[in-house]
């Protein structure tokens, strides 16, 4: 599960909890009030209206406070959004804060573990003198979603802007990132944009690099990119590393 739904699911756990613990609250106020009514008499009586204020403003406090936590939590505003809504994956800031954690770990350990994988869509100027500027946003859909039935639970795919998609792999060689991009461009072989009554064809070009010890991500999302635009410049439709 990301990282960012896994806290999520926490923080709502807690709100849950939390609702119950308040809930269960009411429910005992309530039964102190009924009993101390029956054995009181004319004295319960002359408490009544008291006490039903106070009834009246702990369930006032509990409605207004699970008001404000669904609106923090359950619908959080769209600028807080982590996932790009048409491809699936991560925006880059939030990419960049989960890989700088990764980043932090292999400082701790003295190894290197991640590796950077920046893509692109080939022809990209050609499909808009097509199509128009809608068919960017629908090839990137189309790339995005291969890329992302292919990452593991430890990488981090995120879409870059403004037409690029980068991920971050967990893996200690080259060659096993360069093993992910064949698997990409195998899958995207098979596949077919399917717009405006024509069926596109997409190739893309990737940068593949593995970080270097004290790299920060800066330099290694610089060394990847110049990898991708070499690819790129070579004609498309390959794999550099």
């Amino acid at each position: 599960m990301p990282a960012a739904a896994a806290d999520h699911d926490r923080q709502r756990s807690v709100v849950n909890l939390l609702s119950a613990v308040l809930g269960a609250s009411l429910i005992g106020v309530a039964l102190m009030q009924w009993v101390g009514g029956e054995a009181g008499g004319h004295w319960a009586s002359a408490t009544s209206a008291a006490s039903g204020m106070v009834l009246l403003s702990l369930a006032a406090g509990v409605f207004l406070l699970s008001l404000a936590v669904f609106q923090r939590f359950q619908v959080p505003p769209a600028d807080r959004e982590p996932v790009d809504k048409l491809s699936g994956l991560y925006l880059e800031p939030c990419a960049n804060e989960m890989a700088g954690r990764l980043v932090a770990r292999d400082e701790r350990t003295g190894r290197s573990e991640l590796s950077l994988v920046v893509i692109s869509v080939d022809g990209l100027e050609q499909l808009v003198e097509r199509y128009g500027d809608d068919v960017l946003e629908a090839a990137l859909g189309l790339v995005g979603r291969q890329v992302r039935s292919q990452v593991r639970g430890s990488d981090i795919a995120f879409r870059m802007r403004p037409y690029l998609l980068g991920v971050f792999l967990h893996c200690e060689e080259t060659t096993q990132a360069s093993a992910f991009g064949r698997r990409i461009a195998m899958l995207l072989s098979q596949q077919q944009l399917a717009w405006r009554g024509d069926e596109v064809k997409l190739t893309v070009s990737m940068g593949i690099v593995t970080r270097r010890a004290g790299e920060d991500l800066d330099a290694l999302r610089l060394r990847a990119n110049e990898m991708r635009e070499k690819a790129e410049g070579e004609g498309g439709n390959r794999i550099l590393t």
